[in-house]
């Protein structure tokens, strides 16, 4: 998997914003003819957390009511360590994102894309959102696109309900008020 120009600028401008060091590796489809990179950033932001991006989910563009969308996106999110699979989470999220061209947006939930990797997760599913945990992480202008990141943030199966019946921004409100650790995957839901 040979990086290109735009990727090189995209790996750099996230490393960037997550600050220490980093290292990026390839993730590639079982079935398909798919790739993309997953940068790491350990002890970032905190110790015993490790944050990463997708790079090269940008290369593909996103449809909007059947228009192509000027603005293409990476995934961002950190997780604690010891959970190693988190980066396959991001890579199997942009397969799907990919392969379907659908519309990413704060406050679309991608099903299960945490549970395929651990069943016994509480939190199986994937809330996408604004980033909020890296103050440095903005939008990128490259020659040809923008690309924006956006957060995941692993959610239940309760709270994912709540989200359908109420709003995103119910949901959001209920993560501050309870102050749900983000990087927990077996954390216990609010809902």
């Amino acid at each position: 998997m040979k990086a290109s120009p735009d990727n090189r600028s995209v790996a750099k401008h996230v490393a960037a914003a997550f600050g220490g060091s980093s290292k990026v590796h390839a993730y590639h489809h079982d079935s398909l003819d798919m790739s993309v990179a997953i940068l790491m950033a350990s002890d970032r932001p905190c110790v015993g957390v490790t944050s990463y991006s997708t790079v090269g989910n940008s290369d593909y563009s996103m449809l909007r009511d059947g228009v192509e969308f000027p603005t293409r996106i990476e995934l961002a999110g950190a997780c604690a360590t010891d959970f190693t699979d988190y980066p396959n989470v991001l890579a199997s999220m942009s397969f799907q994102i990919r392969a379907s061209k659908e519309f990413v947006y704060p406050g679309r939930v991608v099903r299960d894309c945490v549970g395929e990797y651990h069943r016994s997760s509480t939190t199986p599913h994937a809330l996408i959102t604004s980033p909020f945990l890296w103050d440095k992480l903005s939008s990128l202008s490259l020659e040809s696109y923008k690309v924006a990141w956006l957060q995941v943030v692993p959610i239940s199966e309760r709270e994912m309900d709540y989200l359908i019946e109420n709003s995103y921004s119910a949901l959001e409100g209920l993560f501050e008020k309870c102050q749900i650790d983000v990087f927990d995957v077996d954390r216990p839901s609010v809902v």
